[in-house]
């Protein structure tokens, strides 16, 4: 049997059709190495903040093999963790909901054909508007089911489903978000509807295989009224984003003057209401600050503890950035830093079997070798490399109560560079205690930098 994802008084809020919100597995889903671990996947965290609801996904292994961490996991564990988290449900259903009236997907790697089969089918059928904007890859030729092949197929023949490639220009389009609303233009001046709901999810994981079914990964979804600043914000990103492909000054015009229209049109009374979350995307439009110095402030202010859940971690002075610096200095004035590593940078680090198809730059090693020799605690998530699996989250924890979380890793192109990102600094005790309790569980499952065994 099934429970709603959101409680009663959210759906009530959000009035919208219960339908759209997919719900996940009352119990563990038993695989062939016995059951997951209890709340070791799933929903981490859900409630209201203002006008905005929310609620945390995430993956945290919960996988059981003899003599591995819960973070392993392997093929037969991939039903589990699609059940249990359910993203591919929740946009299909999303999708497919009436009350929907345009999607946006933006992702560096999508490869669901799930999700590319249903925004064709609605696109076709009912004149669902689907904006797809993804990275500039080579679409595949021949037969085959893959997602980012069968949205390029759908969209030649399907006017009202289009799909723009970026990447390019020094920088890679990483942005992850999925925008489902009510609307096509909220913030259009001849007929505004700023109380339409709209729902985005953002992620630390692409909507590719082993994103959705595989990886350690985490997803936030919001939901609420247009005028939402958060929202308005994503809204007026995807917009803007098709105009990246072709002309930079256009995209930095048109996401400015979303940005001031629809705060126009959405008065001061949703500002009051909101939960204390503002959003940064990359590449920033003036006077919007470059998310590094938004980063760097928050670690900069931090007394008590900084955690980090890191996938790749680069981001130094060599690299015009600072980061590895700013968390050495808050080590040193006895702030408590821990930092969770991909085990991937470890065995490129130590040179251990197989570390020469890793994915590890130079810049990556440097990084940790400053790191060895501060009070920084370093450690490694021992995940499955056969399998490709990763521990691909990319957040920072501040106090227990500030948390820094988005699309990108912790490099100098993701956070001052020219990537395509989006960024999300939140002040909210309930959202933060749910990524806490993400990050506790990983480092249940985290070895010592250094003490990590050859598979």
């Amino acid at each position: 049997m099934k429970t709603k994802i959101l409680p009663k008084i959210v759906v009530a809020l959000l009035a919208l059709n219960a339908s759209i919100f997919m719900s996940m597995p009352g119990s563990p889903v038993a695989l062939a190495n016995g059951p997951a671990v209890a709340g070791s996947r799933g929903v981490f965290g859900e409630g209201v903040v203002g006008d905005l609801a929310w609620e945390l996904r995430a993956n945290g292994g919960g996988c059981r093999h003899p003599g591995k961490p819960a973070t392993w996991c392997d093929e037969s564990d991939r039903p589990g963790i699609l059940s249990d988290m359910a993203i591919e449900d929740t946009m299909v259903d999303l999708i497919r909901s009436p009350r929907i009236r345009f999607v946006a997907i933006s992702y560096y790697a999508f490869g669901s054909p799930r999700v590319a089969d249903a925004l064709c089918e609605q696109a076709a059928s009912r004149q669902l508007q689907v904006s797809a904007i993804l990275q500039d890859w080579p679409v595949p030729r021949g037969a085959g089911s893959n997602g980012y092949k069968k949205i390029f197929e759908c969209a030649a023949t399907t006017p009202n489903l289009q799909v723009v490639k970026l990447g390019g220009q020094g920088g890679i389009h990483h942005a992850k978000i999925f925008l489902a609303s009510e609307s096509l233009d909220p913030f259009d001046p001849t007929m505004p509807d700023i109380k339409a709901k709209i729902l985005v999810t953002v992620s630390s994981a692409n909507l590719s295989h082993n994103g959705v079914g595989m990886h350690l990964e985490n997803w936030l979804i919001m939901n609420g009224p247009a005028s939402n600043p958060v929202l308005r914000g994503n809204w007026c990103y995807v917009k803007a984003l098709p105009l990246l492909a072709k002309n930079r000054p256009e995209f930095h015009e048109l996401h400015r003057t979303c940005l001031a229209n629809a705060q126009a049109m959405s008065g001061t009374s949703s500002e009051a209401r909101v939960a204390p979350i503002a959003f940064i995307p990359m590449p920033a439009t003036k006077p919007a600050p470059k998310a590094i110095d938004a980063l760097l402030a928050l670690i900069a202010g931090s007394r008590e503890s900084v955690k980090v859940a890191a996938h790749i971690f680069t981001a130094s002075r060599t690299a015009h950035s600072g980061l590895v610096e700013e968390l050495i200095s808050a080590a040193r004035r006895g702030v408590k830093v821990e930092i969770l590593l991909d085990d991937n940078t470890e065995m490129a680090f130590r040179r251990l079997p197989g570390w020469q198809h890793l994915k590890v730059g130079s810049d990556d090693i440097d990084a940790v070798q400053k790191l060895l020799t501060s009070p920084v605690i370093l450690r490694s998530v021992d995940t499955n490399e056969a399998t490709s699996q990763l521990h691909h989250n990319k957040f920072i924890i501040v106090d227990g109560h500030d948390l820094w979380t988005g699309s990108g890793n912790f490099t100098a192109s993701s956070l001052a560079g020219r990537n395509t990102e989006q960024f999300y600094v939140i002040h909210d005790q309930a959202i933060t205690a749910a990524f806490s309790r993400v990050w506790d569980l990983l480092n249940k499952s985290a070895v010592p930098f250094g003490e990590l065994a050859v598979n």
